[in-house]
C-alpha cells in the first residue's frame, strides 16, 4: 500500500523519526517531538518512492509517507506555530 499525504502543515501526535541529509552522502536521524509542526513540501523528483520531504525548524528532512500519515494530523490554516 502506498500512502500519499498532500502538501501542507502537519502536527505530530506521536513522536517519530526523520532523516536530515547533508551533501547526499551523510544523514542524521532526528525524532520529531509531539506537538511539532511539520511543513510538507510538494512532491519533487528528488524524493524516493515512499518518502516525503518536510521542513522543521528551518531544515529539510526526509520521512516515510506511512509514518507521516500514522503519526501526524493535518493542520488547517496558517495559525499553527512551527516548533
Amino acid at each position: 500500500m502506498i500512502f500519499m499525504c498532500s502538501a501542507g502543515r502537519y502536527c505530530v501526535k506521536t513522536p517519530f523519526r526523520g532523516f536530515l541529509s547533508k551533501f547526499e552522502t551523510t544523514s542524521w536521524s532526528v525524532t520529531f517531538p509531539e506537538g511539532a509542526t511539520l511543513q510538507r513540501r510538494a512532491a519533487h523528483s528528488g524524493a524516493l518512492l515512499g518518502m516525503a520531504h518536510v521542513i522543521w525548524q528551518g531544515r529539510e528532512y526526509s520521512v516515510f509517507e506511512k509514518e507521516l500519515s500514522r503519526n501526524c494530523e493535518r493542520v488547517e490554516g496558517t495559525t499553527a506555530a512551527s516548533q
